[in-house]
C-alpha cells in the first residue's frame, strides 16, 4: 500500500478510537440527577427530591435545594418497616453513582453519616419515625439526593 493510504488509515482509526473512547468516558454520566429507587419487600418508599448539583464543566448546569429532609417528608406516609431490615437503593439510571450515602436526620440535624458498600441498607433496631436522606455521587461535579421517611415497627 502507498504510505499515504496507511497513514490516512491509521489516522482515521485513531480518530474512531478517540471518538469511541470520549462516548464511553462521558456516558458515564447521565444527562439529568437520577432519581433514587428506595425499596422495602417489593414496596417503593415515596421519596422527595433533597438538592442536586449537575454541573458540566464545559455546559453549565444546574443546582437545586430544598427545605431540610425532616420538613420536605413531613407530606410524606412513613412507610412500615420491620426492625433491621433490608432497603435497597438504586437510581433509575444505567450507571449506578461511584459512591452512595445514606444520611439520617434528627431534629433538624445529621444524626448518622454512612457509605453504603453496595444497595442494601439496613433499618434501625428501635422502634419509631426515621427521616434519610440519600445521596448518589458520580463525580465531584454531578451528585443527586432525596429523601424518605420510615416507621421501624
Amino acid at each position: 500500500m502507498p504510505k499515504k493510504v496507511t497513514t490516512s488509515i491509521s489516522i482515521l482509526l485513531l480518530l474512531g478510537l478517540g471518538i469511541i473512547a470520549w462516548f464511553a468516558i462521558n456516558n458515564y454520566i447521565p444527562r439529568e440527577a437520577p432519581v433514587p429507587i428506595v425499596k422495602y419487600n417489593n414496596v417503593t418508599i415515596p421519596t422527595v427530591k433533597s438538592m442536586n448539583n449537575w454541573l458540566d464543566k464545559e455546559n453549565g448546569g444546574n443546582s437545586n435545594l430544598t427545605l431540610p429532609p425532616e420538613e420536605s417528608t413531613k407530606d410524606l406516609t412513613a412507610i412500615a418497616v420491620k426492625l433491621n431490615s433490608n432497603i435497597i437503593i438504586s437510581f433509575d439510571t444505567k450507571n449506578q453513582p461511584k459512591q452512595m450515602e445514606i444520611i439520617h436526620w434528627t431534629q433538624g440535624e445529621i444524626e448518622t453519616r454512612v457509605i453504603l458498600n453496595n444497595e442494601i441498607f439496613r433499618t434501625s433496631t428501635v422502634p419509631g419515625i426515621y427521616v434519610y436522606e440519600i445521596i448518589g455521587r458520580w463525580d465531584d461535579t454531578h451528585d443527586s439526593a432525596h429523601s424518605f421517611r420510615i416507621e421501624v415497627k
